[in-house]
């Protein structure tokens, strides 16, 4: 599991937080930019700090570009 997943994008600072697996959903992490709710992005088990780390940065670019 990540530990504290955060990444920086355009010079802000984003945070990722695993909401709880629920039955009927898939498991996403809730994303946090300046302590407001952005979105969510699918969560990847197994995954490297790096490949999460890219992911998050394609994810933001999409969200935000």
């Amino acid at each position: 599991m990540i530990e504290n997943p955060s990444a920086t994008w355009r010079g802000h600072q984003f945070r990722f937080e695993r909401l709880h697996d629920q039955p009927d959903r898939s498991p996403v992490w809730a994303v946090w930019r300046h302590g407001e709710f952005i979105g969510t992005m699918p969560y990847t088990p197994d995954e490297t700090t790096k490949e999460f780390e890219v992911r998050c940065v394609r994810y933001l670019a999409d969200l935000l570009g």
